[in-house]
């Protein structure tokens, strides 16, 4: 098929109509270390919670003992399945949770780029900022943290550079929205 059809072009009045360029692209880290951190941690987490499992069940040999025969190996099964349980849940919550980009584009449109997935949003969506720190931080790494509250749910965002330049783009677009200080 081809010719004159214009059924392929999209109508800049549509709603389906492309986005303008990006305006400012804020990087929060290499997306890179967020996939080896996430990916560790998994990777661990999952080594300990099936070797935990598949020891109780009689499968997997640990030790010399076919399965655990007694309360210290019990209690071992117990550790190796909440060790590995955290570390997994770590690990899967840092690949769906950590933003490592954020793209503004020209009308306030926001994309929080993470390793899995990506979230859109209007600044006019966004309700409170909360800048928070937390309790568990890995070495080498600043604790502290934006938690964006939005209409849809929530993004995290960790710190970086230019993060209060973020906080003031954000609250220019939407001059509602809460900024809940919490970074001495």
């Amino acid at each position: 098929m081809t010719g004159g059809s214009d059924a392929g072009r999209s109508d800049e009045s549509s709603s389906t109509a492309p986005r303008l360029r990006t305006l400012r692209l804020y990087r929060v880290g290499p997306r890179r270390d967020f996939i080896f951190i996430g990916a560790l941690c998994g990777t661990v987490g999952a080594l300990f919670f099936i070797t935990s499992v598949l020891w109780s069940l009689g499968i997997l040999t640990v030790n010399s003992k076919p399965s655990p025969a007694d309360a210290k190996d019990w209690a071992l099964v117990i550790i190796g399945l909440g060790a590995g349980g955290v570390a997994l849940a770590f690990g899967s919550s840092f690949l769906a949770t950590r933003t490592y980009a954020i793209h503004v584009d020209d009308q306030g449109v926001m994309d929080f780029l993470r390793v899995l997935g990506t979230t859109s949003l209007h600044a006019t969506d966004v309700h409170r900022l909360d800048k928070a720190v937390e309790s568990i931080a890995l070495e080498d790494h600043d604790p502290r943290i934006l938690r964006v509250e939005h209409s849809g749910g929530v993004v995290w965002v960790p710190y970086f550079p230019e993060i209060e330049e973020f906080v003031a783009e954000l609250t220019q677009r939407n001059p509602s929205i809460v900024v809940v200080e919490g970074w001495r």
